[in-house]
């Protein structure tokens, strides 16, 4: 059978959600711990403070830097050879890397000799340079490396949000000298981005001229290329036309001139031979029509034929005269014939001439054709040297203008960036921010004392409540023993001690706890009556022989017959407490060498007995599971009302377990706040195994002033509401 509930147990049939953490609950958890958190919280605040006000004032100065975004275009953009910075995001973020550079701090700490100031003067720089000068060497040029690294940790460059515009702030223990570190970043950063444009333009420029000879040999070696293999392959050219083309032109033309000579005296004579085949004499010719002798005959004819005419008329064609004429006639038509046959031969010459002409004209045109398709062949290699030359001449004349205006450039080379605000001595330290830092240490402190509070909690495996109880373990309270001082008077603190205190101050608050303890062990077993109760705990040092006594005590003195049992072999606590010395006791009882009348021990106050364990005396402790000792209990249950066995620790050795499988009930006590939660845990589960009957728990040393401030859900959290019911008299 489950004697207990176990914490997994009870959570397990629990309702989900029903295990909440009451408000009230929390607060009184962090008023239990408050000294705790009033320590730490304090101590963390204490340092802040300390270290704040230790601290030296630090003044902080700031240059405003622009990357100027306005286009300076004094040259296309396409051809300045410097070109005013990109305007990305990325490029100011860039320059501010640049301004907080080691190179630019080192030129910033030689330039303000900030080597030999005693605030960034580093440890070994200035006897270096030194030893350096004795020896006859020059001194170091560069800057103490730990003299850069203190600037640039006083430096801090950054971008003002979206803007182009760049914060440069210095921090230093003197305001003017803040100031002047800013802004000798700031001017240093355009000296050294001028210096950046001039050395580019400088190096293009000297570039450049050394390309610009290059490509200017390179042009004129192209072009006497060109021109020696038009000569050798004779492509010389003028108008655009090689001499071939041009040959060709000219004999096409000669040509087209000849045909159409040839074809006129060929129609010409074709037509004079036509009229003379007609029988026309060739008079009507339009050759011998336009012959002036042949014009100039037929007209003294055309005279000679009229005088004919005439003769005939007035004398007869017998007349002599008529005769003559016609002798005349005679001669001229022979003349004309005979001019006609000569200039039909002339014709026929000039045709002959004019088809020869054309002729030698078509030969020389083959002639030039060959020549030109020899010409067109060495037009490939031409066309090559051509393409050549020309990719020459335009790399030679865009090289020849870029240096002209990088030659111009160099007169007007200005930063990409100006100084839009210089910095100015602060009137007041930017550190140590003395409320600031106040309000974060406080801040830190609160933080780092609910810390405490949380991790004292999270650590803490003590019980303090009997809400605790059901809720880590499934058993109820038995019962609160307070300590003492926590509920007697200043007076009785020192003067009594706590087993006489119940006996002397009936009416208190301690005597009350343990009536209250005895009442819940008597009502323990429904129906039935515990008489033989164990009392143990899990750890040692949990008040068992104390509460064992007092409650003997105070049940004595309520009338009940009551015997005490020192069952721990090892410590013999509660035999310590018997006046006199002890030479018999339980073992002697149990091994039959002493009757129980012999070994009982009555406290006079109370009237309770004692069943003592004799001095020196020693037994195997599986004594406790003889018959002897099962007679004995059986027997004290007979004899008495209640039968209290004062036994070791659970944990700490077996004989607990014997005890508690035999008695009627367990009280089984923790040690308010200390007992971890686990060691008692295992101790009930060892009762469990051994068949104990566990009825609650009961809690010891219980500080009432504490656990009335800080024990909600207790009922000692109320005892300033109860405890006038309780007097000391």
């Amino acid at each position: 059978m489950n004697i207990f509930r176990s914490r997994e147990t009870e959570t397990d049939t629990a309702p989900p959600g029903s295990w909440t953490m009451d408000p009230k609950e929390l607060i009184a958890r962090f008023r239990r711990r408050l000294p705790l958190f009033a320590t730490v919280a304090g101590g963390v605040f204490a340092v802040v403070a300390a270290a704040t006000l230790a601290q030296q004032p630090v003044y902080t100065a700031s240059a405003q830097v622009l990357i100027d975004p306005r286009e300076k275009e004094l040259f296309k953009e396409d051809t300045a050879v410097v070109s005013a910075l990109p305007r990305e995001s990325g490029v100011v973020d860039t320059e501010v890397r640049l301004i907080a550079s080691r190179e630019l701090a080192e030129k910033v700490v030689r330039g303000l000799k900030l080597d030999r100031d005693p605030e960034f003067r580093a440890g070994g720089g200035g006897g270096f340079n030194a030893v350096r000068a004795s020896l006859g060497g020059a001194p170091a040029t560069t800057a103490p490396d730990k003299t850069v690294d203190k600037v640039l940790n006083r430096l801090a460059v950054r971008r003002s949000g979206l803007t182009y515009v760049i914060d440069v702030n210095f921090s230093s223990g003197d305001p003017k000298k803040a100031a002047l570190v800013a802004n000798a970043f700031a001017e240093e950063y355009l000296r050294d981005q001028l210096s950046a444009k001039q050395g580019a333009t400088a190096t293009a420029n000297d570039w450049l001229g050394a390309k610009l000879d290059e490509m200017r040999l390179a042009a004129e070696q192209a072009d006497a290329e060109l021109q020696y293999y038009k000569i050798a392959n004779n492509l010389m050219s003028a108008d655009g036309q090689t001499i071939a083309e041009q040959e060709i032109s000219v004999l096409n033309q000669q040509i087209a001139e000849a045909q159409a000579m040839q074809a006129e005296r060929e129609g010409r004579l074709a037509a004079a031979r036509a009229q003379l085949r007609r029988g026309g004499g060739g008079a009507d010719t339009a050759a011998a029509l336009g012959s002036d002798v042949v014009r100039e005959l037929r007209s003294q004819r055309a005279e000679v034929s009229r005088r004919k005419a005439d003769l005939e008329t007035r004398y007869g064609p017998m007349h002599p005269e008529l005769q003559k004429v016609n002798q005349e006639l005679a001669d001229f038509d022979g003349q004309i014939k005979q001019e006609i046959s000569r200039i039909q031969s002339n014709l026929e010459a000039e045709v002959q001439v004019a088809r020869q002409r054309t002729s030698s004209l078509l030969g020389s045109r083959s002639a030039a054709k060959g020549g030109l398709a020899s010409n067109n062949r060495a037009q490939v290699g031409l066309m090559e040297l051509e393409r050549k030359a020309e990719a020459n001449r335009a790399i030679y004349e865009a090289f020849l203008n870029r240096s002209k205006e990088t030659a111009a450039q160099a007169g007007i080379n200005s930063p990409d960036a100006r100084i839009v605000s210089k910095a100015k001595a602060p009137t007041s330290p930017s550190s140590p921010n003395t409320p600031l830092n106040l309000a974060l240490g406080l801040a830190f402190a609160l933080m780092a004392g609910m810390a405490s509070v949380v991790a004292a909690e999270t650590l803490d495996g003590g019980v303090r409540t009997q809400k605790d109880l059901k809720r880590k373990f499934g058993l109820g309270s038995l019962g609160s023993i307070p300590t003492l001082s926590s509920v007697a008077t200043m007076i009785d603190r020192g003067a009594l001690k706590p087993e006489d205190y119940v006996l002397k101050r009936p009416k208190s608050a301690f005597a009350e706890a343990f009536r209250s303890l005895k009442t819940s062990l008597i009502y323990a077993k429904p129906g039935e009556t515990a008489k033989v109760v164990a009392v143990t705990s899990a750890m040692p040092e949990e008040g068992k022989t104390l509460t064992t006594f007092c409650l003997a005590r105070i049940a004595a003195v309520g009338g009940s017959k009551v015997v005490v049992i020192d069952c721990d072999l090892r410590h013999r606590s509660l035999s310590q407490r018997v006046k006199g010395p002890v030479k018999s006791g339980l073992f002697e009882l149990l091994n039959g060498k002493a009757s129980l009348e012999d070994v009982l021990r009555r406290d006079e106050p109370s009237g309770a007995f004692v069943l003592p364990i004799a001095e020196n005396a020693w037994s195997d402790p599986d004594v406790f599971r003889s018959p002897p000792m099962q007679a004995l209990l059986t027997r004290l249950r007979e004899e008495f009302d209640l039968v209290l066995l004062d036994t070791p620790p659970v944990l700490a050795v077996s004989d607990t377990r014997v005890l508690a499988g035999t008695a009627d009930a367990v009280l089984y006590l923790l040690r308010w706040g200390k007992t971890p939660e686990m060691a008692a845990r295992n101790a009930l589960e060892q009762l469990e195994q051994a068949g104990a009957f566990v009825p609650g728990i009961a809690l010891t040393q219980v500080d009432m002033r504490q656990q009335a401030a800080t024990g909600y859900g207790d009922s000692g959290y109320y005892y300033e509401s109860y405890k006038k019911y309780y007097t000391e008299d």
